[in-house]
């Protein structure tokens, strides 16, 4: 473990959110013998506006984190089934990935980080970071903490002072459900993700633990203000095709009223080039972006939980060897590059009924073009992803 600076502080790093990528990045810290205090500003962990896909890198990571989402329940997905109107095409995955509550993950992960020794604070809201302290709000009273390096770790909720950029966020709502299918239909849905496209949007549908499903849809706010409401997007989607609408004859909703989110702004990647502008700005050299605070792939590609968790898990070790913020974000902007390309490539292309006709047909011929579309959008092998942790 490298000094990690020479100033006075309480503590080597804190952690900014206690989700995949802060939890990864507490981890890898404390194992690296590092005093490493998460913050996290829940009492109990909370469903997330999240596709709950875990890819095989995903799970390569949780797993060297010593969480083993099998272990937990989380069902097996090795294919996927995308429609498009009347048309529906299947193809295997370029490998086998598991599908899991974000409920389960980071209860288990935020256990693992305790387990290493991090000291984790729940209830506790970071409010500012500035000049090398952080003022929280913790027991409704306020106070500062510093730290040698800070992770910032939370998702898509912004730091004051320090928010991503706003100018391009997405004109899409995002909703999340989860379902109780009849059993014959949870039976036929299998080990598939469903991802229907339809005007305005798309949806997936796909197993999790204990025989539920996760049921999350996008749409774009103009066609949602068409529709009016939740139920009416459910009964809109209900109509794409008959297989959708068998899905949800005789389903039950879990939960009282959907997760929703605006405003995301996918696409995103924090750039070095932002932390060079304020290179005199220590702040800026010591606070280190991880999960959807570095970069945010749209949601059908599956990879957002990977990029939590090898983010957190790079940070880390930029923190360990004493690597500055600017070149840990310069180096993972080079590792996301082709994975954000071609995610946004087909979100550009399913935003359109060319597009969508562009990305389905061919695959009516060659349903291999899914699985290669998915190797492209991984963030790491699953190989790699395994020696990067300890």
């Amino acid at each position: 473990m490298r000094e990690l600076g020479a100033l006075s502080a309480e503590t080597d790093a804190i952690v900014i959110g206690g989700g995949p990528a802060g939890c990864a990045a507490a981890i890898g810290l404390a194992r690296r013998g590092a005093s490493v205090t998460l913050l996290e500003r829940d009492r109990i962990v909370a469903p997330k506006v999240c596709g709950e896909f875990l890819s095989v890198e995903a799970c390569a990571h949780a797993r060297a984190l010593g969480v083993d989402p099998s272990a937990l329940g989380a069902a097996t997905i090795d294919r996927v089934r995308v429609s498009w109107r009347g048309t529906t095409v299947e193809s295997r995955l370029p490998f086998r990935a598991a599908s899991l509550s974000r409920i389960a993950l980071d209860t288990a992960l935020l256990e693992a980080a305790s387990n290493a020794g991090v000291t984790v604070e729940r209830e506790t809201r970071a409010l500012q970071l500035e000049n090398g302290r952080l003022r929280i709000r913790r027991n409704d009273s306020e106070e500062a903490r510093t730290a040698h390096a800070f992770v910032l770790a939370t998702g898509k909720t912004e730091l004051p002072g320090h928010a991503r950029p706003q100018a391009r966020t997405s004109p899409m709502l995002g909703f999340k459900m989860h379902l109780e299918l009849a059993p014959a239909q949870t039976e036929e849905l299998g080990d598939a993700v469903e991802l229907t496209l339809f005007a305005g949007g798309y949806a997936g549908m796909q197993r999790i633990e204990n025989g539920r499903v996760a049921f999350a849809l996008a749409i774009h706010r103009d066609a949602y203000a068409r529709l009016g409401s939740w139920r009416a997007l459910v009964a809109a989607f209900a109509k794409t095709n008959r297989r959708n609408a068998l899905r949800l004859t005789g389903a039950r909703e879990l939960w009282l009223k959907p997760l929703a989110v605006s405003g995301v702004p996918y696409g995103f990647v924090h750039r070095a080039a932002h932390d060079e502008r304020h290179a005199t700005d220590a702040m800026h050299q010591t606070l280190y972006r991880t999960g959807d605070q570095l970069a945010v792939i749209p949601s059908f590609t599956g990879d957002g939980i990977a990029i939590a968790l090898v983010s957190g898990t790079h940070a880390a070790r930029a923190i360990a060897d004493g690597r500055s913020a600017a070149a840990y974000h310069e180096a993972m902007a080079k590792k996301l590059k082709t994975p954000m390309f071609v995610a946004a490539a087909l979100s550009n292309a399913i935003a359109s009924p060319l597009g969508r006709a562009a990305v389905v047909w061919p695959a009516r011929m060659i349903p291999a073009v899914f699985s290669f579309v998915a190797s492209q959008t991984r963030i790491e092998s699953a190989s790699h992803a395994s020696s990067r942790v300890t």
